[in-house]
C-alpha cells in the first residue's frame, strides 16, 4: 500500500486553517484505492502467481513484530528531533518541557516531508490499517493450511473486520476532520500506535 498511496490518483482535500498558524493543509485521499490494489495483489498471489505464501505474515509474525517495533519507535524519534532542528511550522509545535510528554504525545501538529508527505495521514490511514486486514487474510489461510477449512468464526471476524476498515477508506474525507488529525500532535502515541499496536492488537482475535 505504501508505493501505491504516491502513484495512485487522489483528490484533494483542503482542511479549515490550523488553530495557531492558521495554514491551511491540503491531503491527498486515495487510501481505499491503495488498500483494494494491495488485497487484489494478494489474493491474486494467493491463487494465482503464487510468488510467495499467502500465510507469509503470521509464518513470520515474530520478526514482523520486531520489525513493526523498530519502525514506530524509529518514526517517533524521527518526529521529535524534526521538531526540534526542522518543523515544517514552528508555530504549530507544542514544547511542554517534559522530554517523556514531549516523545509520547508529539511535538509537531501536522509534521510533513515535502509537500504531500503527511506524518499523521500516512501513518495513520496506511500501513496499520492496511495490514489490519491482510493479518486477517493470512491467519483464514493459516487455519485453511492446518485443518483444510476455514471456520465461521473465521469468516466472521474476516468480514465484519474488512468493513470496519473498507469504511474507514470511504469515509477518509471524514476522518480527516476528526481528533486524530485535528487535535493531537504527532508522536509516539500514532507513530508506534499505528505500525505495532493496531496491526498487532487488533488481530489477536
Amino acid at each position: 500500500a505504501t508505493p501505491f498511496c504516491f502513484c495512485l490518483p487522489w483528490y484533494h482535500l483542503h482542511l479549515t486553517p490550523l488553530p495557531v498558524s492558521g495554514l491551511i493543509n491540503k491531503y491527498q485521499v486515495n487510501g481505499l484505492q491503495a488498500w483494494t490494489i494491495t488485497h487484489l495483489l494478494w489474493f491474486a498471489n494467493a491463487y494465482h502467481f503464487h510468488w510467495f505464501s499467502p500465510t507469509i505474515i503470521i509464518d513470520n509474525w515474530v520478526p514482523l513484530l520486531w520489525c513493526a517495533n523498530l519502525l514506530g519507535y524509529s518514526v517517533a524519534t524521527f518526529a521529535l528531533l524534526k521538531a526540534y532542528f526542522f518543523p515544517t511550522n514552528a508555530h504549530d509545535c507544542k514544547f511542554t518541557g517534559n522530554f517523556f510528554y514531549d516523545y509520547m504525545m508529539g511535538i509537531e501538529f501536522n509534521p510533513r516531508i515535502g509537500k504531500w508527505f503527511d506524518f499523521k495521514l500516512f501513518f495513520n490511514g496506511r500501513p496499520g490499517i492496511v495490514a489490519w486486514t491482510l493479518i486477517n487474510l493470512s491467519y483464514a489461510a493459516k487455519q485453511q493450511e492446518l485443518y483444510g477449512q476455514v471456520t465461521n468464526s473465521m469468516i466472521l471476524v474476516n468480514v465484519l473486520q474488512a468493513i470496519y476498515v473498507v469504511d474507514f477508506f470511504w469515509n477518509e474525507s471524514w476522518y480527516l476532520k476528526t481528533i486524530d488529525i485535528c487535535h493531537d500532535h504527532f508522536g509516539w502515541y500514532l507513530g508506534w500506535g499505528d505500525c505495532v499496536w493496531l496491526p498487532y492488537l487488533y488481530t489477536l482475535q
